[in-house]
């Protein structure tokens, strides 16, 4: 079962204030995450395609909080949002996503 429909209503419960802290904690650990596609010691990329998709979702996430920011963000940006972050298919992007999601949410 896809815990999405679960995520989704958690975000969607939070007040603003919590929502923007979420959304900044988790923007900042996918770019935790972006250096997973880095080789080590060096400027060269060993996972370009992951850090692409990485950097798609970074864009969507601050987006979202780009929008709630300006008071213009509506429950279905939350949807896309939780989606977008956990529904990847590759396997160790997802393990990636899922853990920069639950320690954002833990942080809260």
């Amino acid at each position: 079962m896809s815990r999405i429909p679960i995520e989704t209503n958690w975000l969607i419960s939070l007040n603003r204030e919590a929502k923007l802290l979420f959304l900044t904690r988790l923007a900042h650990g996918i770019t935790i995450a972006g250096r997973n596609s880095y080789v080590p010691g060096s400027d060269e990329l060993e996972n370009p395609t992951q850090l692409r998709k990485i950097n798609e979702i970074q864009h969507r996430v601050l987006g979202c909080l780009l929008q709630l920011m300006q008071d213009e963000a509506y429950e279905n940006i939350y949807h896309s949002i939780a989606n977008c972050v956990l529904n990847e298919s590759e396997p160790e992007l997802h393990a990636l996503m899922f853990y920069t999601w639950q320690e954002s949410k833990g942080q809260l």
